[in-house]
């Protein structure tokens, strides 16, 4: 798993994704959207946790 910026209608958003095989084919599928990127980053202690955490998956599941 890992973190995901993406660009839509003027804001970026980030993203928890994870990749996966079908076959010989990779894709990439979205585990959760955290939101607004310009609004995350006013809470820095959970982007500060999202960066420095290796493991996503715990911090998906602390999410829940």
């Amino acid at each position: 798993m890992y973190l995901k910026v993406v660009k839509a209608k003027g804001y970026e958003y980030l993203k928890i994704v994870e990749s996966y095989r079908v076959g010989k084919e990779v894709k990439q599928r979205v585990i959760v959207n955290l939101g607004r990127l310009d609004m995350l980053l006013k809470h820095n202690s959970l982007i500060e946790k999202l960066e420095d955490n290796d493991d996503i998956q715990n911090i998906y599941t602390n999410l829940k």
